[in-house]
C-alpha cells in the first residue's frame, strides 16, 4: 500500500478495499473504523466484507466500528449483520458517551495504515502509510474509543 489521496466516493470505496487488503497482508492486529453513521460506506460489499473475514480469520484480530449509532446500518445491511454475528468474538462496536464529539471518517490498522476523509461532501481524502499523521490519528481515535461505551450487538434479545 502507498500514500494515496481521493476525492470521489468511489476513490475512497477503492481505498478502503485496499487498506483493508494491505492489513491482512501486514497481518495487523487491529481494525478502526470510525464514521458518525457509516452510511454510504460498501459495508454490504464482497469487495469488503471478503477481506475483512480474511482479516478476522487471523489469531488475535480485532475490528472496531466506532459510530453515532447502528440502528439505521441495523436496518439496512443484513449482510453486515449477519457477518457481525458469525464473528462477534472479534468484531465490536462502539458508541462515543459524548454526543456533541464530532466523529470524522477514519480507518486506522494498527498504528501503521490510515485512511482519512477529510471533506465527506466531495469524499476528499488521504491514505497514509508508516507517517507521523498515522500516529497521532490513531492516538486520537483511540481517546475516542476509550471514551466510548458498547453498541450495535451482535444479537439482540428480547421478546
Amino acid at each position: 500500500m502507498q500514500r494515496a489521496d481521493f476525492d470521489t466516493h468511489c476513490g475512497f470505496v477503492q481505498a478502503l478495499q485496499a487498506l483493508v487488503q494491505a492489513a491482512v497482508e501486514r497481518r495487523s492486529r487491529r481494525l478502526v473504523l470510525v464514521d458518525p453513521s457509516f452510511e454510504d460506506w460498501p459495508l454490504e460489499s464482497p469487495a469488503l466484507l471478503e477481506p475483512l473475514t480474511a482479516f478476522v480469520r487471523l489469531p488475535g484480530r480485532q475490528v472496531l466500528l466506532l459510530g453515532r449509532g447502528f440502528e439505521a446500518l441495523r436496518r439496512s445491511s443484513p449482510r453486515l449483520v449477519a457477518w457481525r454475528r458469525t464473528w462477534a468474538h472479534a468484531v465490536q462496536a462502539a458508541r462515543p458517551a459524548d454526543d456533541d464529539l464530532e466523529l470524522p471518517t477514519r480507518v486506522l490498522a494498527d498504528r501503521t495504515l490510515a485512511l482519512w476523509v477529510h471533506a465527506r461532501a466531495s469524499w476528499s481524502g488521504v491514505v497514509r502509510v508508516d507517517e507521523p499523521d498515522v500516529v497521532r490519528w490513531a492516538l486520537e481515535t483511540d481517546a475516542l474509543a476509550q471514551r466510548s461505551s458498547p453498541d450495535f450487538a451482535a444479537y439482540v434479545l428480547g421478546l
